[in-house]
């Protein structure tokens, strides 16, 4: 079973059948409509597919690439709100599908909208609607009189992380820099139910500003109105170290998220008597390095918030681009720990090296991510207009070019480890020991194909 954008291409006999099944299609509106390939036409190419400020997005059910059913989801931005609609054809209902879908539906929009609030509706003699929404975990909405009930998605909570971190109360203040260092701390602000605001430093607001969040701090904080402090380590920060002393010498709760394992004890510059008093991990890796690094620290292991959300995104196919291999850069640096160098001449030379994998898995196709540094990089850009079949990515964020990933080809980027475990074939073109982080992420492959 597959989610993906509803296109006009799709429309087909069983869908049009089962709308002009008036006993079918009892409970809705347009029951008394006859429905035409030119009417559904019409209504396919009515919803607006934008993710920045979506107003309605229609998607397609399909097994073995055949639609057999479609779903809504209408979006409010000014309440935050979407509700979900669902239609399985009827040569296809009573098969478990519906549950699937719409399981499936639910978990996107809370993983793409992680503030928002989720409903379902439908007419209250409408029993299968009903046993369909509480199998999928929906709440009936109390209180409700009129013909139609609502079911509400219950909200996010913190199972599964540890319950020392209910120390962060009272009015806290998160922190982030890069994009790694914000995702990682992304879904403790989201879950979280205390009083909060973001202070985010460099591009790490494009996070905030794709999942919506808009209650951050502009300027330098005042800190006598905070209780504790969250922070994830992310690019090294003048104001991060200032953040963590200020809050440590006040003897105020200091919770650090390490945005992933790569970022030692080094990239705190403080003494022991001022690390945080709590360092949250979300892998093993991480939670190993950790517990060598911060003897002091109390070390903690938590789901990998991040990359359950990446699961339900990229299980809904929302671009519907061909398959590629995603060629995933990083600029020029000197040798790292474990790893060799990356240079420029191996940058350049990487697509001939995603060709080879493109080939040998049969796709046409290879998508160029660039690091955000390396957006003025004219050398590569020169390369990517000379060669068919290769394209920069369009997408700000990694998530828009998973659904079409077939396999992904990098040198150390923290993607590498999120796609590896999403069970996408995942190559490094680095030669690396056993004991850097790419050796100790098993499900990395080793291509080794740069000079030593």
């Amino acid at each position: 079973m597959q989610v993906k954008r509803l296109l006009s291409k799709d429309i087909n006999q069983s869908y049009l059948d089962t709308l002009n099944d008036t006993c079918y299609m009892q409970f809705s509106r347009n029951s008394s409509i006859k429905h035409s390939f030119e009417s559904q036409l019409s209504y396919v190419n009515s919803f607006n597919t934008g993710l920045s400020q979506p107003n309605s997005i229609l998607f397609g059910v399909f097994e073995e690439n055949q639609l057999v059913g479609t779903m809504t989801a209408s979006f409010d931005m000014e309440t935050k709100s979407a509700n979900l609609g669902i239609l399985i054809f009827k040569d296809r209902s009573s098969t478990g599908i519906g549950k699937k879908a719409l399981g499936t539906l639910t978990n996107w929009v809370r993983a793409r909208f992680p503030l928002f609030s989720i409903e379902v509706g439908t007419n209250k003699a409408n029993l299968a609607m009903t046993k369909l929404a509480l199998s999928c975990g929906y709440v009936p909405r109390i209180g409700d009189s009129s013909e139609f009930i609502y079911f509400d998605s219950p909200a996010y909570n913190f199972e599964g992380v540890d319950e020392r971190l209910s120390i962060v109360d009272g009015k806290v203040l998160f922190f982030g820099t890069d994009i790694g260092g914000v995702e990682s701390i992304l879904e403790f602000y989201v879950r979280s139910t205390v009083d909060k605001s973001f202070f985010v430093q460099g591009n790490g607001r494009l996070v905030l500003d794709y999942y919506g969040i808009t209650n951050l701090i502009e300027s330098a904080p005042n800190l006598a109105d905070f209780t504790s402090l969250m922070f994830s380590t992310g690019a090294d920060s003048y104001t991060s170290q200032s953040l963590q002393k200020a809050f440590r010498l006040a003897r105020k709760a200091s919770i650090c998220i390490l945005d992933h394992w790569v970022h030692y004890r080094h990239r705190f510059n403080l003494p022991n008597g001022l690390l945080p008093e709590i360092i949250v991990t979300t892998n093993e890796i991480a939670f190993a390095i950790a517990k060598k690094n911060f003897s002091d620290s109390e070390i903690l292991l938590t789901p990998d918030y991040r990359l359950q959300r990446l699961k339900h995104i990229t299980r809904v196919d929302i671009e519907r681009t061909s398959d590629c291999v995603l060629l995933v850069l990083e600029p020029e640096r000197a040798e790292l720990e474990g790893l060799e160098a990356i240079t420029k001449s191996e940058i350049l030379n990487s697509i001939e090296w995603a060709k080879s994998v493109a080939n040998e898995l049969n796709l046409a196709r290879i998508c160029v991510r660039l690091h955000p540094v390396m957006e003025s990089f004219k050398e590569l850009q020169d390369v990517i207009e000379r060669e068919e079949n290769v394209t920069l990515s369009e997408h700000s964020r990694v998530e828009g070019d998973l659904p079409s990933c077939k396999a992904v080809i990098g040198f150390s980027s923290s993607v590498l480890y999120l796609t590896a475990k999403l069970g996408i074939p995942t190559y490094s073109l680095l030669r690396f020991s056993d004991n850097s982080w790419l050796g100790r992420c098993q499900e990395i492959m080793r291509l080794g194909l740069t000079k030593s």
